[in-house]
């Protein structure tokens, strides 16, 4: 057994005496550098002695079926421990589950009446019943409460502020999903082993008996151990100290050029203007983009043979019709009709098929050969190409300009500052020409040397990622990359998500980097509310996957995460070699609906309702699409520390 080093620092007696059915004669101290909060006691009554060794606080919900699994754990712990442990409960209502909130709200009126455990028991115990306000008053009324007072602590929002004070401390805490429990502070993130609790139970008993036998009285046991604050108005909990300073969001520089091709964008303008701007827009980010566009215009007018018009696409991920309309602008432009169809689409609302094919057709297109372009999505990887470069200019707000490459401040998008910086341009080029610089080739000499992306910003200069570790549960999920890898890589994901797409390349960089020190395991997270045709490409790789072609079904969808049809995945499984007819029943029958949905609960269990892409890398949270060099500095830290507790291993990547 390891040497037992405590937190307080004094002996561990020889023989300690028998917990609940085990006997043990000796049980090791915590060690100092556990992850330790404050988490203060609400009037919720607790489960268990004032005198117990180990206090454990439970965030969660009534309607959680990990949470439900997470009470199942801590009654056997209770059953195990007896007086050693105490529980108190603490709501943590998920937006996942619409009757949560009321179902919390009734065990607190409840509680006003001295019932909340009872309460709490029936609800989950029954879990397959809706708990709707008539149900929740019937297991009032089935426990002899006074009904009265009951629907007033809920119609009076009594209840409600007892629940949203729970609410309220998990947020200062950094609790965002549930089950999260509380052992004399030490946070377990996520549906814990009964194994693992009973571990931590020990350890902390331990440290407990060490501080009884130091004179601690037993009533302030759980104060001395869970770090309450000793000095008046110190924060209750670690979360509540004032963050570190943020350094401000790397951008664009707008006294460098910008290397942007325009080669086969659309354009308008002579291809030797003296001044080129280049224009990043979306047809569908409302009055910014639309109601800039007659300034442009006029800027254009007024310059008819020195400036240049390019625009480039970036379809906003949260609109989800602009990529289908921008892939439209595209089949209008190779009839050379771009920016009468671009005018269309500003003009008019709405972006749906059937509007898009209606603006086809009244500006002359060929609509057979419209209608095969959007139907194959001819113009789609032109559309991410120009996604792809605004990414890597990390061009957020539209609509955003450069001129002859440098890009426009957004506070001077005005037509008087536009113009200034227009006339400025015009000399700048007038003395290129007299140097010889060809007029064709004005643009390009200009930002021949440019920046090509603006650098990745680190860890420092993001906001702080949530502290701690969850247990996530791999399960039967996909894995990618040996058992033993030292770091493990879990990523609750959408196919529909273009944010998970860019995840994807950096999964394969940080692949190439470290080699098989990965494990990659994908859950399955679409947005089943924005992303329609999510839930098919999900179970289409699930089918594929039981064939063992989970990975090169995946790899096939996020090559081209626009084309999310049945047509195109029967044909990746065609490609694939995979068994046609056993793939077609299982996609008719849905048979993974379930499951899939389960999986999305399961994300929200641990991080709540935080989005896509969700990550966890040796349990620590990552919540988006973070920079590369960002996931490669956890991955170093992490080999680090492993390399540190086990001395005899490598922490070097594969790759500089």
């Amino acid at each position: 057994m390891r040497r037992a080093t405590g937190v307080i620092g004094l002996a561990l007696v020889a023989v300690l005496p028998m917990l609940g059915c085990k006997e043990r004669t000796q049980r090791p101290l915590p060690s100092n550098t556990v992850e330790r909060m404050w988490v203060p006691l609400s009037a919720t009554p607790l489960r268990g002695p004032a005198t117990a060794r180990v206090t454990l606080l439970l965030f969660c919900d009534f309607q959680s079926p990990y949470c439900a699994r997470a009470t199942e754990r801590l009654g056997e712990v209770q059953r195990e421990y007896k007086d050693t442990v105490r529980i108190q409960y603490r709501h943590k209502p998920l937006p996942l589950y619409p009757l949560s909130q009321l179902a919390a709200e009734a065990s607190a009126a409840a509680g006003e009446q001295g019932q909340f455990w009872r309460y709490h028991d029936i609800l989950f115990s029954r879990r397959d019943a809706t708990p709707d306000r008539a149900t929740l008053e019937g297991y009032a009324k089935e426990l002899g409460l006074d009904l009265e007072r009951f629907r007033d602590a809920i119609d009076s929002e009594r209840a409600r502020l007892l629940v949203d004070a729970d609410i309220i401390l998990a947020g200062q805490l950094g609790v965002r999903g549930a089950p999260v429990v509380f052992v004399n502070g030490r946070p377990l993130r996520g549906l814990t082993e009964l194994a693992k609790l009973e571990t931590v139970i020990e350890e902390e008993s331990a440290g407990a008996d060490a501080l009884l036998a130091g004179g601690v009285p037993p009533r302030e046991l759980y104060q001395k151990v869970a770090q309450a604050p000793v000095a008046s108005g110190a924060p209750e909990s670690q979360a509540d100290s004032a963050p570190a300073p943020i350094a401000p969001p790397r951008g664009l520089d707008s006294k460098a050029v910008y290397k942007l091709p325009v080669d086969g964008a659309p354009s308008r303008g002579p291809k030797d203007a003296k001044v080129t701007v280049v224009l990043w827009s979306d047809f569908e980010c409302g009055y910014k983009c639309s109601d800039f566009e007659p300034t442009l215009e006029a800027l254009a007018a007024a310059h008819p043979r020195d400036v240049r018009i390019v625009w480039k696409f970036r379809p906003v991920p949260d609109h989800p019709d602009s990529m289908l309309a921008s892939e439209a602008a595209l089949a209008a432009a190779r009839e050379g009709k771009f920016w009468q169809f671009h005018d269309r689409l500003f003009a008019e609302p709405g972006l749906e098929r059937a509007k898009l094919e209606e603006h086809a057709s009244k500006v002359g297109l060929d609509m057979t050969r419209f209608r095969q372009a959007l139907d194959e999505r001819t113009y789609a990887e032109q559309i991410l190409a120009d996604v792809d470069l605004s990414e890597k200019l990390f061009i957020a707000n539209l609509p955003q300009l450069f001129i002859n490459g440098r890009p426009q401040p957004r506070d001077a998008m005005s037509s008087e500052a536009l113009e200034a910086r227009v006339e400025e341009e015009l000399e700048t080029a007038k003395q290129l020409l007299k140097q010889g610089v060809p007029a064709e080739g004005l643009y390009a000499s200009i930002i021949a040397n440019g920046l090509e992306r603006v650098p990745e910003p680190g860890l420092s200069e993001l906001p702080p990622l949530p502290k701690g570790t969850y247990t996530v549960d791999i399960g039967d999920s996909p894995v990618r990359g040996p058992k033993d890898a030292p770091i493990t890589i879990v990523t609750f994901s959408d196919f529909q998500c273009p944010y998970c797409t860019r995840l994807e390349k950096t999964l394969a960089r940080l692949g190439e980097r470290y080699g098989d020190k990965l494990r990659i395991v994908w859950k399955d997270a679409p947005n089943l509310e924005f992303h329609k045709e999510a839930m098919l490409a999900h179970q289409a790789a699930r089918a594929a996957g039981e064939q063992g072609r989970f990975w090169e079904m995946h790899d096939q969808i996020f090559r081209r995460p626009y084309l999310l049809s049945r047509s195109m995945f029967e044909r990746y499984a065609q490609e694939l070699g995979l068994d046609m007819e056993r793939f077609r029943a299982t996609l008719d029958s849905g048979k993974f609906q379930d499951a899939i949905r389960e999986e999305i609960a399961y994300g929200v269990s641990l991080a709540g309702p935080s989005g896509t892409p969700t990550v966890f890398i040796n349990g620590r949270l990552i919540m988006g699409a973070y920079p590369y060099d960002v996931f490669r500095q956890i991955i170093d830290e992490e080999l680090a520390r492993i390399a540190a507790s086990n001395p005899g291993t490598q922490s070097a990547s594969r790759a500089p």
